[in-house]
C-alpha cells in the first residue's frame, strides 16, 4: 500500500474573486436563456449576445453595489462626528442672524 503525500490546495483572494465572478456570469446566463425560452417578448439573436449581456448586468450590479456601500460609508461619517454637526448648525445660526 503506497501512501502518497497530500498536498494542501490554497486559493488566493484574487482566485476566490475570479470564482465567484464566474460563478456569477453563469448564472446570469442561465437566467437570461430562461427568459429567452419562455418569455416571447425577449428576444437574444445567440448565445455570443446573451454572454455580453451577462457580463454586462454583473459589471453594472457590481458598480451600484459599490456606489450604494459608499454612500453608506459617507452617511456613516457623517452621523458619527455629533461635534461636527453642532460646529455646523452654530455656523448656519450665525449666518442666518438668529441669536
Amino acid at each position: 500500500m503506497t501512501s502518497e503525500p497530500q498536498t494542501e490546495l490554497s486559493v488566493t483572494p484574487a482566485q476566490f474573486r475570479f470564482a465567484r465572478a464566474l460563478t456569477e456570469i453563469l448564472v446570469y446566463i442561465v437566467v437570461l436563456n430562461l427568459f429567452v425560452e419562455y418569455v416571447h417578448a425577449v428576444v437574444i439573436e445567440s448565445f455570443s449576445i446573451s454572454v455580453v449581456t451577462a457580463v454586462l448586468l454583473w459589471l453594472m450590479l457590481a458598480a451600484i453595489m459599490r456606489l450604494e456601500r459608499r454612500v453608506a460609508e459617507y452617511f456613516r461619517r457623517k452621523a458619527s462626528d455629533y461635534d461636527r454637526w453642532l460646529r455646523g448648525m452654530r455656523r448656519m445660526q450665525a449666518a442666518l442672524g438668529a441669536e
